[in-house]
Parts: C-alpha cells; sequence; structure tokens
C-alpha cells in the first residue's frame, strides 16, 4: 500500500490503483490498505468503489475522523445529501477542531446544515 500511496502522491492515478488493488488481495484486513484504496478510488471519481474501501476501514477501525469525512465526500458526490451531513455531523462529534473538523463544517454549511444533528 506504500508504493499505491507513492503513486497516488506523485498523481500516477493507474499505478496506484495496480498497486492498491494488489495490496488489497495481500492484505484486505489491513487499515491502511483500504484507506489509501479509498483515497486513490475517490480521485478517479469512482465514488462507490471508494466508499466501499472507506467502510471497509471504519470497520476496521471505527471512529477515525478522516475516514468519516471522506465517507460524507463519497455520499456527497453519489448525490445521497442525507448520509453525507449524516457522516459530517459524525466528523464534528468525534473532532471538534482541527482541519478535519473544519472542512466537516465547511461541507455541512456548503450543504445548508450546521454542526448540530437534525431533529
Amino acid at each position: 500500500s506504500d508504493l499505491a500511496f507513492a503513486y497516488f502522491k506523485s498523481n500516477q492515478l493507474k499505478e496506484s490503483q495496480v498497486n492498491i488493488d494488489k495490496a488489497l488481495k495481500l492484505y484486505p484486513d489491513l487499515f491502511q490498505s483500504q484507506f489509501y484504496s479509498g483515497l486513490i478510488y475517490f480521485q478517479a471519481q469512482d465514488y462507490r468503489r471508494s466508499l466501499a474501501s472507506f467502510d471497509a476501514a471504519d470497520k476496521l477501525i471505527p471512529g477515525q475522523p478522516s475516514v468519516k469525512l471522506n465517507q460524507g465526500m463519497c455520499y456527497e458526490n453519489l448525490k445521497n445529501t442525507e448520509m453525507a451531513v449524516k457522516k459530517y455531523q459524525e466528523v464534528l462529534k468525534l473532532a471538534n477542531e482541527g482541519e478535519i473538523a473544519q472542512k466537516a463544517q465547511e461541507r455541512l454549511n456548503a450543504l445548508g446544515y450546521s454542526g448540530e444533528p437534525q431533529k
């Protein structure tokens, strides 16, 4: 997964996809591989595959704000605003400050919601 991420950071998307798929076959239960896969497929605009990887990462290590944020962005790109809002609000429950919380709040604001759960 490190090689896949190196390709990803150097904008070599196809190579990163090939390498992350190899890593996932070898290490499907490795959080880092699932998380990188989510990032790589998000960049490739394959939001369903990206979401599946972030969901798998969330099952391996639950409650990571960065995973919740990325799940929200996948849902937003899949036009599922309700789930996107839910994930962004989960980020704010887990991390009320910092870059990830700020990004979640920005996305909520852009969607016309506050950080408070809807009643």
